[in-house]
């Protein structure tokens, strides 16, 4: 692939070695080294069963040789932690919406009012108003329904 920065190319062992044939497994796994060797780095997709693969513990060891055992060439990069960010994305996308939806009924309400004027102390009730204000006004700017 072509890049404004140069030539950039990448090998995909998954997908360049063949997984179900084992004699055309061997073939690739032989020809590892030669690919091995025109790399500048090697980004490890990480699972739990990545070192329980021969074939990887293999590419790993063969890499760190070639570049005379620097392992600052070699990045491990959690395939769960992307599932973890979507999620997290999503749960901030509905409590968004939630808060932005049910903020107003709560906070402008008239048992909230009183709540406040029974429960807050009458000189903390001011800055409980204003912060309350502030993270709803927030939310509502800068909310997954909001246009900025």
């Amino acid at each position: 692939q072509e890049l404004p920065a140069g030539r950039v190319t990448c090998f995909l062992d998954k997908c360049c070695i063949h997984q179900t044939n084992n004699a055309k497994k061997m073939v690739g796994i032989r020809q590892l080294g030669a690919f091995l060797r025109q790399s500048n780095s090697m980004n490890v997709l990480w699972q739990p069963e990545y070192f329980t693969r021969l074939w990887c513990v293999y590419e790993l060891a063969a890499f760190v040789h070639i570049a005379d055992g620097d392992c600052h060439q070699v990045m491990f990069s959690p395939l769960k932690l992307p599932l973890f960010a979507i999620a997290l994305c999503a749960f901030h996308s509905v409590a968004s919406v939630a808060f932005t939806l049910v903020g107003p009924v709560t906070v402008l309400s008239t048992w909230h009012a009183t709540w406040i004027a029974e429960t807050v102390p009458e000189a903390a009730q001011y800055p409980y108003m204003v912060l309350a204000f502030s993270v709803l006004y927030f939310f509502s700017m800068h909310g997954p329904l909001s246009p900025f």
